[in-house]
């Protein structure tokens, strides 16, 4: 089992990164699955999609090269799929989550994740972040109901993930320096995280958000 400290070791791995792959990996996939956005080649992280990859970039060899918002898949088809930070780089996301609604079976459930938190990446193009009260609204309006919006870490998180973002784009010799420093501060603001959710001000921090939705 790959530990706490190897994971936050890598410079490039945010906690951010070390939340979302541990709620994805913790998801109960069942029956056909689709990856909305998932990549095959350039794959971050730990977990592996069990789904069909759907994804507009060709690079990133998908076994379906399509667009989030014109999905190639008949209705009611899909059991479960994966969006793992894909809406925020989308200009209608609406759309896509109501694609996505349209090829989910009645009763099949969305794994969905999103930054709020983070640093601009465009990928193409970075279009906006969501609250867990604007993600609600979001799914409630694409035909979901969100049965678990989760944040992903508080503000011990945030302040170490803005280090290990700032360290991954410094020279090899402040990397090679630095980097256990880091990679301790990761583990203590993943360890601090469990006490921040019940702190007032604290919680009002995070890195981002898991979500499970249902279609209704």
């Amino acid at each position: 089992m790959t530990t706490l400290w190897t994971r936050c070791r890598d410079v490039t791995a945010t906690t951010r990164r070390y939340y979302l792959d541990t709620f994805l990996e913790a998801c109960p996939f069942t029956g056909r699955v689709l990856d909305v956005g998932g990549q095959h080649l350039r794959a971050r992280g730990t977990f592996r999609s069990p789904g069909l990859r759907v994804n507009l970039d060709p690079a990133t060899r998908p076994e379906v090269c399509a667009d989030a918002a014109a999905l190639p898949v008949r209705s009611g088809c899909v059991d479960d799929a994966i969006c793992a930070e894909v809406l925020e780089h989308v200009p209608d996301p609406s759309r896509v989550l109501a694609e996505i609604h349209r090829v989910l079976r009645p009763g099949g459930c969305l794994y969905l994740t999103v930054p709020f938190l983070h640093r601009i990446h465009p990928a193409p193009e970075d279009y906006a972040r969501w609250t867990a009260d604007g993600l609600r609204v979001l799914l409630a309006r694409a035909g979901f109901a969100a049965c678990h919006v989760a944040p992903h870490g508080f503000l011990a998180s945030v302040l170490a993930d803005i280090a290990t973002q700032a360290l991954a784009r410094a020279s090899r010799p402040v990397r090679a320096v630095l980097g256990r420093l880091v990679a301790l501060l990761k583990v203590v603001a993943i360890i601090a995280d469990r006490r921040s959710a019940a702190h007032p001000f604290l919680a009002t921090f995070t890195t981002g958000y898991g979500v499970v939705a249902v279609k209704l």
